[in-house]
């Protein structure tokens, strides 16, 4: 199990240095204050979502799914390997992100209400990435990463299209966002906290569980 998720490391390494480049040029740049500081936060995401998608296309060029479900870890550790990988990948993006963040509004030109704004929206942008990589990774192992990249693709554009649509809305007067905020702001800050990450952990097992199952069947 390990060696496969290592495998994934070092399939990716040259892939990852590129992202974390990319990176470090946007912190600098939301240190100047040319962009905000979540944009790091959006990183996060283009390593938990990008990162797995890359690894299946090497993964499909190499041929190795034949060989890989093969070994003694099986169908099931593949899977799990995979999803582990992806989980890590989204991790280790948002604690950068979030160091960050943290770092533009102590030393940058970002302005906050509290301190912990910065770590706020990075871990909401970080459970938003595991939505999507719930929603994804299944799609990837029923139709193929070329097929998938159409359908990756798809789903970006609908999901932040849609938010982009809302936020317009909500600027335009078209959304009252009051009664929402009434009453998140009456709820006790732990289930504001704990709540959306169970519900983030729980579809992403349950996405890993679909996955699981395609790949049992799928013929290779």
């Amino acid at each position: 199990m390990t060696g496969l998720i290592l495998k994934d490391f070092l399939v990716m390494k040259k892939t990852l240095s590129y992202y974390l480049f990319l990176m470090l040029i946007y912190s600098f740049l939301a240190f100047t204050g040319t962009f905000p500081y979540s944009i790091t936060s959006g990183f996060a995401v283009m390593l938990g979502a990008m990162g797995p998608m890359s690894a299946f296309a090497y993964d499909e060029q190499a041929r190795w799914d034949k060989f890989a479900a093969a070994t003694p870890v099986g169908r099931k550790g593949v899977v799990t390997a995979r999803y582990l990988f992806a989980f890590i990948l989204l991790g280790a993006g948002g604690v950068i992100a979030a160091l960050v963040s943290l770092g533009v509004t102590v030393f940058g030109k970002a302005q906050v209400d509290v301190w912990w704004e910065p770590l706020a929206v990075t871990a909401a942008v970080c459970l938003v990435g595991l939505l999507l990589d719930g929603v994804i990774l299944p799609v990837i192992y029923k139709f193929g990463s070329e097929k998938s990249r159409v359908i990756g693709m798809i789903i970006f554009v609908t999901f932040f299209g849609g938010m982009a649509l809302l936020s317009w809305l909500s600027e335009k007067g078209g959304l009252d966002p009051s009664a929402l905020g009434g009453i998140l702001t009456n709820l006790p800050p732990a289930v504001l906290v704990l709540a959306p990450a169970a519900i983030a952990l729980l579809l992403f097992w349950l996405s890993y569980r679909i996955s699981v199952g395609i790949y049992r069947k799928k013929e290779l």
